[in-house]
């Protein structure tokens, strides 16, 4: 069996990310023997050892694929990187006359249904006639999500999506007259780097967004609107969505794996945020913890997740788009469960839950164990990969299969000192001792 994962997490409508070189390498995590990998960059070795050590997979079975002349200094597999003759030869090298059975791509780009035909294996590619025309920007549309979201009745936050500056600013307005504080969204980025909080209120905590901007009346809204009107609409080619912001409330998500026959629950988990603090956040960092599965929804809000993102992704599967998708929702103060947007790729949860979750840890992992990832404490330093790795084992954190708890690091380290690693524990105080344990280790190394 031969699979061909394309780490691509980049096109025209998504921010441009120095640090995506780095995020995507987490596809090594989903390689099995005989998997040909196509990367911006070649992982490390010490990196890929680590990974392919704790899956199981034969190192020496795997073939990465770099394109020629990729941009060291933001590299990124492009929609034109994917159409070089030279990476397309150099894929089909690797592939060596094999079957492939599975094209595996990170965002359901057109540009992966364009290699997929050149190498004459569209029918490994699943969804390939809706990727194909474009179908993936449907399914990672925050304005699109509120039009099937309103089709299929599940609750979402009251507001809408506006491509004229009259409309838009009556809807701010009309809310900031009740009080409210409202989010405005940019159709197509992500890790709520695209998104905004306008309030009346300076002392709102814009969680989930860049930022919060203070405005208290019509001329205030219509000041904010002509300056950021190109970035809000991507240079005027997309609406954006205004709709009620709920402080105080809790970030969750249910991703589900969207197949010919069902759209099937995969695994579901909490976020909690701190505001960005501008768009220049590095990929992955849009949130600085997530807890698998989520230890505070009550089983009823639970199900009410689970159900309307079920809900949510089968007019999708209708459609044609095969993959995963995550619904995203918050629980209110009140208790309520309001969807927020879907995403229609491989997401930042998925190597988790259903890699270190699902395969490493056990598929039943949820029962005892949860998984608490986190960004690298700003704070905390290591000269590479392999020390990072190192200083744990010594420390006796490193995840141990016998026990079926500890540390396991589950990105690459990017040249900003940037790691994201996940706490296997029975419960999240037992995750918090983990983390108390692992500062010291780090932060003293900064002084050497």
């Amino acid at each position: 069996m031969t699979r061909l994962l394309i780490g691509n997490d980049a096109n025209s409508l998504l921010r441009k990310r120095a640090g995506v070189g780095w995020w995507v390498q987490r596809l090594v995590w989903f390689a099995q023997a005989g998997d040909v990998l196509v990367m911006p960059v070649r992982p490390e070795d010490d990196y890929l050892r680590y990974a392919t050590s704790l899956t199981g997979t034969p190192l020496d079975s795997l073939t990465v694929v770099v394109p020629p002349g990729v941009d060291q200094a933001s590299p990124a597999l492009t929609p034109a990187s994917l159409a070089d003759p030279r990476l397309r030869d150099a894929v089909r090298e690797a592939i060596g006359g094999r079957t492939v059975d599975t094209v595996m791509p990170l965002w359901p780009d057109p540009s992966v249904a364009e290699l997929a035909h050149a190498l004459q294996i569209e029918e490994a590619l699943p969804g390939y006639g809706f990727i194909r025309e474009g179908g993936g920007f449907l399914v990672n549309s925050k304005s699109f999500f509120r039009a099937v979201a309103g089709g299929v009745g599940v609750p979402i936050a009251p507001g809408g999506s506006f491509s004229d500056r009259d409309g838009a600013e009556q809807a701010i307005v009309a809310a900031l007259d009740r009080g409210e504080s409202v989010m405005v969204k940019k159709t197509y980025w992500s890790g709520g780097a695209g998104n905004e909080v306008l309030s009346a209120d300076p002392d709102v905590n814009p969680l989930g967004a860049r930022g919060l901007v203070v405005v208290a009346d019509r001329p205030q809204v219509q000041a904010y609107l002509n300056e950021n009107w190109e970035w809000l609409t991507h240079g005027g080619a997309h609406e954006f969505v205004v709709e009620r912001f709920y402080p105080n409330s809790t970030a969750h998500y249910a991703e589900f794996l969207i197949t010919d026959d069902a759209s099937v629950p995969a695994g579901e988990g909490a976020i909690n945020s701190t505001p960005l603090g501008g768009d220049q956040m590095l990929p992955g960092m849009g949130h600085n913890e997530e807890i698998i599965p989520s230890p505070t929804l009550t089983e009823a809000q639970r199900e009410k997740l689970v159900e309307g993102g079920h809900r949510l992704c089968e007019p999708l599967r209708l459609m044609g788009y095969r993959g995963r998708c995550s619904p995203d929702a918050i629980v209110t103060a009140d208790g309520e469960v309001v969807f927020t947007e879907f995403n229609g790729r491989i997401t930042a949860s998925t190597h988790t839950y259903s890699v270190i979750g699902d395969q490493i840890v056990g598929p039943d992992y949820g029962r005892d164990r949860l998984l608490v990832s986190h960004c690298w404490s700003e704070d905390w330093y290591t000269p590479s990969f392999q020390a990072a790795v190192d200083t744990i084992t010594e420390a006796g954190l490193a995840y141990d299969p016998a026990t079926r708890k500890g540390v396991v690091f589950i990105s690459a380290l990017d040249r900003h000192n940037t790691l994201i690693h996940v706490v296997v524990a029975e419960n999240v105080d037992e995750a918090r001792a983990y983390e108390k344990r692992m500062d010291p280790l780090f932060t003293r190394q900064v002084a050497r």
